[in-house]
């Protein structure tokens, strides 16, 4: 075996998800790339199955055997015809769903035997417009016994015998994949909810460049990272300024004063209005979940734009799945100005209280001292 397609064979072996190519090639030691133009052979051969959701490809290891002696019965239907249309093999999984299991079809012409999913307008199409040097999906519903199933249809050219091309038609049910990705559909739904409407300001934030920034301190000698933050504070703002914001819910954006398309910067949109006793703060929270510490939690003071002072209780969170490149941060941020302004004022309330406590308590021992002289 190839030992990239091995490397790719053995990350997947065992898991009980499928894996996005990012953390097949963290696994592999691999590049990404290498990785991706792998796994679109590897799938076509059958090897991997690929899950697809929005934008996101993930892929699980297929256990299907692939020798030939096993294709007759495997769960796949089958459908193998040449150039005329004429069928040339049909394994006994399709000729169960298509009721041919006592009919000879071998010769017949696929349009002309209306099979059930064969002969679906989807697949006829895909025919005619099918290009022998692509590999050309389709998905499709189709309802057997009032039950609507799912699959998907590979049409693709194969020179089984040298001079002689046929086109093969796999079908793969994938109802169970679906049913899974429209609850995987409707979870990120709910979550968008969730995270748009929270009643508390919230960032999904990208760390991973701050991870590089202090990867590349330590590769270059820098041991007391702590130590050296509180000694170079430019390099620490660099550092801080290496935050990705994401994504802002509507409480979040109402702080930074965006609208929901504009794109938020640490370095433009906080670094100006940052006290100097917030830097130790963020500088901690960094450090901490650096270290791998789930979460932190930290207090920042910040002058807005408009001049006006403003105190924040954050937490930062972060989401450790397979890999831990700190990609991923949950940051919730409340606003505790007016806690910190009532606290500013009962220290003054309670320093007065004091002063004038002080002020009795002299004013008696006078008296005391004057009683005592005239007696």
């Amino acid at each position: 075996m190839d030992p990239v397609e091995d490397l790719i064979i053995h990350s997947l072996y065992g898991q009980k998800r499928a894996l996005m190519i990012k953390e097949i090639a963290q696994y592999c030691g691999l590049d990404r790339h290498t990785v991706s133009r792998r796994l679109d052979c590897m799938e076509i051969l059958g090897q991997v199955r690929k899950l697809e959701l929005g934008n996101s490809k993930r892929y699980y290891l297929n256990n299907t055997l692939s020798t030939y002696n096993l294709v007759d019965i495997c769960s796949d239907l089958i459908l193998v015809i040449n150039d005329k249309w004429r069928v040339q093999y049909i394994n006994k999984s399709a000729q169960e769903l298509c009721n041919l299991l006592d009919k000879p079809v071998i010769g017949e012409r696929v349009d002309d035997l209306k099979l059930e999913l064969f002969s679906s307008p989807p697949v006829i199409e895909g025919l005619k417009k099918f290009d022998p040097l692509k590999i050309s999906k389709i998905r499709l519903s189709y309802n057997f016994k009032e039950t609507e199933r799912f699959y998907e249809v590979s049409i693709m050219s194969i020179p089984f015998r040298p001079g002689f091309t046929s086109t093969v038609i796999i079908a793969v049910d994938s109802t169970e994949k679906e049913k899974l990705k429209k609850d995987l559909l409707t979870s990120e739904e709910r979550f968008r909810l969730l995270f748009e409407f929270a009643p508390i300001a919230i960032n999904e934030e990208d760390w991973s460049k701050v991870k590089e920034y202090i990867d590349n301190l330590t590769i270059n000698g820098v041991s007391d990272l702590n130590q050296f933050f509180i000694q170079n504070p430019d390099q620490l703002k660099e550092c801080i300024c290496c935050i990705q914001i994401l994504k802002t819910n509507t409480l979040s954006r109402k702080y930074f004063k965006q609208a929901f398309d504009s794109p938020i910067s640490i370095k433009d949109d906080l670094i100006p209005y940052l006290s100097i006793e917030s830097y130790d703060a963020l500088r901690m929270a960094i450090l901490s979940i650096y270290n791998e510490k789930p979460s932190h939690r930290y207090e920042i003071y910040v002058n807005n734009p408009r001049g006006k002072s403003l105190y924040f209780l954050i937490q930062s969170q972060i989401i450790q799945n397979d890999v831990s490149d700190m990609s991923k941060v949950f940051t919730v941020f409340q606003d505790i100005t007016d806690f910190k302004l009532l606290q500013a004022e009962l220290v003054q309330k309670q320093d007065i209280m004091f002063t004038i406590l002080e002020e009795l308590i002299h004013e008696n021992y006078m008296l005391k001292e004057k009683f005592n002289f005239f007696h």
